[in-house]
């Protein structure tokens, strides 16, 4: 149930909580509430150090339709910091099985060949259909010092 509130400032200099129905709430609850909804955006936006990744960055969001000629990918790599950084694909927006139930095998070679067409020099391929692979520190070491994914 949505309960609509305000503040006032007393002319005793006090601060109350008024609940919709005009009842001032008591002291300490009209307190407890003000401070929440005073620290709550600062507890919000405070930055700390993330578990993975890095503590900021860029996202570039495709939609899943062409690319061709939109500038889109030469941003990505320019963000990423150049040809010459360490770019990690992901090659599974398509699903890991085809329509009969097979799994889709991606090869480095085939999945990276239009990457490197667009000059990248130290480009990953980062794929597994294990869940347990997915789930090791080795399989994700690569990501460790990627500029981009």
């Amino acid at each position: 149930m949505f309960c609509e509130t305000s503040f006032s400032l007393l002319a005793s200099g006090r601060f109350a909580m008024l609940s919709s129905s005009g009842r001032i709430a008591r002291p300490a609850t009209a307190l407890a509430l003000a401070l929440f909804l005073t620290l709550a955006p600062i507890a919000a936006t405070a930055q700390s150090t993330p578990e993975y990744g890095p503590p900021k960055g860029t996202l570039v969001i495709v939609g899943g339709g062409a690319t061709d000629s939109t500038g889109i990918v030469e941003r990505f790599i320019e963000l990423a910091g150049g040809p010459n950084a360490k770019i990690v694909v992901v090659p599974t927006a398509g699903g890991n099985r085809r329509e009969n139930g097979a799994l889709i095998p991606y090869v480095d070679s085939t999945v990276l060949k239009a990457w490197r067409a667009r000059g990248l020099t130290n480009v990953h391929m980062l794929h597994t259909h294990d869940a347990k692979v997915a789930d090791t520190k080795e399989f994700a070491a690569v990501l460790s010092d990627a500029k981009a994914v």
